[in-house]
């Protein structure tokens, strides 16, 4: 396993387009926060602007919107260049147990999904600290919900980067499963959402996770819109294991 886990890390390392992906969602997500803080206690409208403790640690959680997507998509690439290249064949052939394959690079993609939350999550909280001390809003590390929310983040990112490798095994076309990982979240879940009784469509597995990076959740509460979505990844990769098994690759 460990050459495996080795071997998926070196295939999706060197390929640029991965680093230049990730660079691109840290940055848009980067600049969203910017945004957000230098807006911040400004008033809209006729309303009094909200300077809250948790309006401003949720500033940290909201570069999660861009990091979430590129983590999703960052996670379909670990199959989908091997599909878009021709790659796997030759892949399965050094290593034939398919689901030790499947296993390494939902492992790869996690961490990967991990180390690229560490450092979106990392720019966020920096530039939201300062930027909001320089505006006279101060914001400490052992203020309410600071270290859940900057985990949870984190753990979102990294949750999304599971999804994406599974939505990647599955459907072996890198353009569909990308399609997928965007649109599901942002288009497909909400307009469900909107069909079912009450707040039960927040128990949605990608409405679930968001409140990983709420303050105050109307829905499920941290914990359990963590377990709800980190369930669903887990359904997916067993999924794609399945799928992955039974693929004909000829």
């Amino acid at each position: 396993m460990n050459k495996l886990l080795r071997s998926e890390w070196i295939k999706w390392s060197t390929i640029r387009m991965n680093w230049i992906l990730a660079l691109i969602g840290i940055l848009l997500s980067l600049g969203l926060v910017v945004l957000l803080v230098a807006l911040y206690g400004q008033a809209i409208g006729d309303s009094e602007p909200d300077t809250s403790i948790e309006s401003r640690v949720e500033i940290v959680g909201s570069g999660a919107i861009m990091l979430t997507t590129f983590a999703a998509v960052l996670g379909v690439r670990m199959f989908g260049n091997e599909y878009r290249s021709k790659t796997m064949m030759p892949s399965i052939v050094a290593a034939p147990i398919r689901t030790e394959v499947t296993v390494a690079k939902a492992i790869a993609g996690a961490f990967i999904g991990l180390g690229f939350a560490i450092a979106g999550v990392t720019a966020a909280l920096v530039t939201t600290m300062v930027g909001l001390e320089i505006k006279d809003f101060p914001l400490r590390f052992d203020d309410p919900h600071m270290l859940r929310i900057t985990l949870g983040t984190a753990g979102m990112v990294t949750i999304f980067a599971l999804v994406g490798t599974a939505v990647g095994a599955i459907f072996n076309s890198p353009a569909l499963a990308t399609a997928l990982v965007i649109a599901v979240p942002a288009v497909v879940e909400p307009a469900i959402a909107g069909f079912l009784p009450g707040n039960s469509g927040e128990y949605l597995p990608f409405s679930a996770g968001q409140a990983l990076i709420q303050a105050s959740p109307s829905g499920p509460n941290a914990a359990e819109g963590g377990a709800i979505f980190l369930g669903f990844a887990f359904l997916l990769l067993i999924i794609a294991g399945v799928v992955f098994q039974r693929r004909d690759l000829g």
